[in-house]
Order: structure tokens, then C-alpha cells, then sequence
């Protein structure tokens, strides 16, 4: 485990959220509120969970769909913030159990120039990402708010998560060194 402004947060192998992810759904839920001692909040009162993940392919989508359906399947609100366009916003619409908004982020391929070149004019664009991240928050009214799958993009949802009163728990994935 480790501290990241003043919240400890702790490191799950990522294959057992793959594996497990009702476990993980109730990890997220007890652990970070038990090691924070967050006495006035407790992990009965995260009834609305509004979840987010802004990356466009990837294991992050399937991520957050099991992770979503998880917390979904223990009677909880849930609501997923997803980028246009991504697989995560196709599994999304494909499903009637979560409800969920899309944002844009950028067009094209990532792996063109034309994609990288998009994605990097796309980062001038962060202020505008933060104001439909705070009003999908503000329409949504979550008691807690949770990022699944961290990317360059959850640097607009920072200032939105700073003035807010509801905890958040951002998933920090391969976050261990490994040697090969």
C-alpha cells in the first residue's frame, strides 16, 4: 500500500479483479474505508456510485463493465462516465442494468498519426472534459466516486474531485515495478 495525498490507498493484483470482480466490488467498498478509518462513511452509505473510465479500447472497458455489474449486482446505483466511440460506450449501450453517459475525448486511431496528433490537441480540451464530468456528477448525485482505469484523461475529473464532499477511490493498475 501506499499514500497519495494524505489517502492511503493499496495495490490489488489485477488478475484477481479480472477474476473475482464482485470481490473486487466489495474490496473497493470495505478496504479503502477501514484503512482511511472513515468513521463517518462507511461503505453501506455508497448507494450511488458513479464510475468512469475515459480510455477508448482496451482491458479497462471489460474492467469497468465487471466491476460496474459487480457493484450493480449488490444493490447499488450505478452510473459510468465512458469516452464516446469506445468499446466501453458499445458494452454500455448493449446492457440495460447501468446507466451511463458518454464524453468525448478525441477522434481517430491512436496507433496513426492522424489518432496521436488528435489525441494531443484533445489534451487542450481537459477544461471542457472537467465540465461534463462535473455536471454528469452534479445530475447523478453519487455517494461515491470511482475510476476504474486511470488514463491521461482523469486529470480533468482531479479539480471536479477536489471540491467534492464524496470520497473517491481511483484504481491505479500495474502500478508495481516488475523486472523481466
Amino acid at each position: 500500500s501506499f499514500h497519495v495525498t494524505g489517502v492511503q490507498t493499496c495495490a490489488l493484483p489485477i488478475y484477481v479483479a479480472h477474476l473475482f470482480p464482485h470481490r473486487l466490488a466489495r474490496w473497493c467498498l470495505e478496504r479503502i474505508f477501514i484503512m482511511n478509518r472513515l468513521d463517518y462513511f462507511s461503505p453501506e452509505k455508497a448507494q450511488r456510485v458513479l464510475l468512469w473510465h475515459w480510455g477508448k479500447e482496451g482491458a479497462g472497458a471489460k474492467f469497468t463493465m465487471a466491476l460496474g455489474s459487480a457493484l450493480a449486482n449488490h444493490n447499488r446505483a450505478v452510473h459510468v462516465s465512458a469516452a464516446r466511440e469506445s468499446d466501453l460506450a458499445r458494452d454500455l449501450h448493449d446492457q440495460t442494468e447501468i446507466t451511463s453517459t458518454s464524453v468525448s475525448i478525441f477522434n481517430g486511431d491512436k496507433t496513426k498519426i492522424s489518432g496521436k496528433l488528435s489525441a494531443a490537441l484533445a489534451l487542450l480540451k481537459l477544461p471542457r472534459l472537467g465540465f461534463d464530468f462535473k455536471s454528469i456528477r452534479d445530475e447523478f448525485q453519487p455517494d461515491l466516486h470511482l475510476c476504474s482505469f486511470q488514463s491521461i484523461w482523469d486529470l480533468a475529473a482531479l479539480p471536479v474531485l477536489k471540491n467534492s464532499r464524496q470520497p473517491y477511490i481511483l484504481c491505479l493498475h500495474d502500478a508495481i515495478d516488475r523486472k523481466s
